[in-house]
């Protein structure tokens, strides 16, 4: 029989004087390092780096895990907090996307696998094009610079390294039980944090109080406005806008988990997120939920009679433990007086509605005079929010502020041209997402569950976005990349299973 290398005398023995040459060399190294780190008695530092090469070690012999630290990283917005509340230097906290750089070594290196680029990819890619267009002709380059260069990390890269790393149906599951751990602790300390009213301690950043609170803006006879949950972004809305995300994928765990704790784990996630985003008193979350809930009617997911006891159940809690709650969610009633335009109007507003009313209608205004390629990304709040809200005349705007609507704030600073690349991103993966759904409704229903899920995690964030302009980019950039790569990954499932109608080519591969 012919001898193969493995076995080869004349191999092998080259081979273990190679592997001994190198624990040598590195046993040396090591004395060497303790020796240098002792004499200057900074052993503490000796022993991060020995836990960090550890961690890498053990990142090398366990690629994927390194994508789900990063996905907990992300979502849980630490390298901010670390940067923020450690003084961790900013280069530090930037490098944590070379997390993702092992997973996809992996994937080309050794698997022998290529490069993927998909629809919403090149679609990302027209976005950006569209930006430099608007870019052209802005008042201030360095503005719009700025913002091409948030995009580019924030979304471009982030979404073409996310879709490279996530081939796998395994993966895509432990990222997604991963944002559930994430929700879990967040929700979990905002509702300590409550109970507790230890309000004073941000719990290692990660359940934060927002110090920046417009006293026009709070009735504090009608609710705590300080006591809202910031999460670990420290803005309350946006905490709301990432967990309401989150809420819909536990809800899809739960129900296709196969066994019994599981399933109660899924639901346990979605309790706590669901507390974490009541704990906010967002009411464009309120809103945007009760939009979902009407959707899954429609989906047959839940009848409409539970659908109405779960929802008297709901505020039946919120009622109890926090009427303050009630009071804020049942000011939205009082849009309508703002357009009056009027003085008594005005009044039966709260600040933060007559504010936003007034950078909103001034955002529109900005779109009608520039309604092609807007005024530029990120122009419109640094240079024409509060000249045009004020002209509304429901809230004195002492300073630029940005409009409170994504999709208002983008047409002013980027118009149609802009406006229309971006939303064509979420219109066509929501749109394969849906043909996904139906392809695999009978031969595949936890496939079609899935793409369910993500469909309501994006309507969600663009109905939270009603209320909301587009910062923090990164979350809608990372739940898109999951959208795209759950994508990818059905077609992968479908080719394997000749019962299941194969989609069109989603990707393109180099």
């Amino acid at each position: 029989m012919m001898k193969t290398l493995a076995t080869d005398p004349s191999v092998a023995a080259p081979n273990d004087r190679g592997k001994k040459l190198l624990m040598f060399a590195a046993a040396l190294a090591l004395i060497g390092a303790v020796a240098y780190f002792a004499s200057r008695d900074q052993m503490p530092a000796l022993l991060v780096g020995f836990v960090a090469l550890l961690a890498v070690y053990a990142l090398f012999k366990k690629p994927e895990f390194a994508t789900l630290v990063f996905a907990f990283i992300l979502y849980a917005n630490l390298a901010v907090i670390a940067v923020q509340f450690y003084h961790v230097p900013q280069i530090v906290a930037a490098g944590v996307s070379g997390l993702l750089v092992l997973p996809l070594a992996n994937y080309l290196m050794v698997r022998h696998e290529r490069l993927i680029f998909n629809s919403g990819f090149f679609l990302a890619i027209i976005y950006g094009l569209a930006l430099v267009a608007a870019s052209l002709l802005a008042r201030d380059m360095n503005i719009a610079i700025n913002e091409l260069g948030n995009f580019a990390t924030e979304g471009l890269i982030l979404y073409f390294l996310l879709i490279n790393v996530i081939r796998e149906l395994r993966i895509l599951k432990r990222i997604i039980w991963t944002l559930l751990l994430v929700g879990s602790i967040l929700g979990g300390l905002s509702l300590f944090q409550e109970a507790t009213k230890t309000y004073d301690n941000n719990y290692g950043g990660l359940a934060q109080k927002s110090d920046d609170i417009d006293m026009e803006e709070v009735d504090f006879s009608a609710y705590g406005g300080s006591r809202r949950a910031g999460g670990p972004i420290g803005k309350e809305n946006r905490y709301a806008q990432m967990m309401v995300v989150i809420f819909p994928l536990a809800l899809c765990m739960a129900y296709i988990e196969p066994t019994r704790k599981m399933k109660l784990l899924a639901l346990a996630a979605a309790g706590l997120t669901l507390g974490g985003i009541v704990l906010t008193f967002s009411r464009g979350a309120f809103v945007t939920l009760a939009g979902m809930l009407l959707i899954t009617v429609f989906l047959k997911y839940v009848r409409p009679m539970q659908a109405l006891g779960g929802l008297a159940l709901l505020v039946i809690v919120i009622i109890a433990a926090l009427p303050e709650y009630v009071e804020r969610v049942s000011s939205v009633a009082n849009l309508s007086s703002l357009a009056r335009q009027d003085a008594e109007g005005s009044r039966e507003a709260d600040g933060s509605l007559r504010g936003r009313f007034a950078e909103n209608l001034a955002a529109v205004r900005v779109f009608m005079e520039f309604p092609i390629l807007g005024v530029g990304p990120g122009h419109y709040a640094k240079f024409y929010s509060a000249k045009y809200g004020n002209e509304v005349g429901t809230k004195r705007l002492i300073s630029n502020r940005r409009a409170h609507s994504l999709y208002l704030e983008m047409l002013a600073d980027t118009g149609l041209v802009g406006m229309t690349a971006f939303m064509t991103v979420a219109f066509v993966v929501t749109r394969q997402l849906w043909q996904a759904r139906r392809r695999f409704a009978s031969a595949r229903p936890e496939l079609a569950h899935l793409a369910t899920a993500f469909i309501l995690g994006i309507f969600n964030y663009f109905g939270t976005a009603l209320f909301l302009h587009l910062s923090y980019q990164r979350y809608y950039w990372f739940l898109m990349a999951l959208a795209g790569a759950a994508l990818l990954i059905f077609e992968k499932e479908s080719a394997a299973r000749p019962g299941v109608t194969r989609p069109s080519r989603l990707q393109t591969a180099v």
